[in-house]
């Protein structure tokens, strides 16, 4: 089987396309969580904290989800350049119940959690649109 350079390229392209696809929907989830987590802080209640965990779920299903699809990226760039660092840590989401235990430090320790995932998600995203730039190129 020969090497064919543009075949490699577009298979790392589509790949890091199927990565920015899954860190937007995390971008999302997280963005919906810190909202629902500043209303959290200020005495929203069960249900409002209920929907900031529940939103906070779905943001480490598609960071899981991501990470597979930056593995793969990193795989298809390998044959075309080298590797990129956009690891991100799936963890950061650990999930904080504070439904029984409702304080405002226990909230603002869980936005700030948020935070810092949608800090890594957005440097991520850039990451890997730069690198697709540079393969369309």
């Amino acid at each position: 089987m020969t090497y064919n350079y543009e075949r490699e390229k577009q298979e790392a392209i589509a790949a890091g396309q199927e990565a920015l696809h899954y860190l937007h929907e995390a971008q999302g989830y997280l963005n919906s969580a810190r909202g629902w987590g500043i209303w959290d802080m200020f005495g929203g209640g069960f249900i409002v904290s209920a929907v900031k965990h529940s939103k906070m779920g779905d943001a480490k299903t598609s960071l899981s989800l991501a990470k597979r699809a930056i593995n793969n990226f990193n795989n298809e760039l390998r044959d075309v350049q080298g590797e990129i660092d956009a690891s991100l840590d799936v963890g950061i989401l650990g999930t904080i119940f504070d439904f029984c235990d409702s304080d405002f430090l226990a909230d603002i320790y869980v936005q700030s959690k948020i935070n810092r995932a949608r800090d890594q998600v957005d440097r991520a995203i850039q990451i890997i649109e730069r690198i697709i730039a540079d393969l369309r190129y």
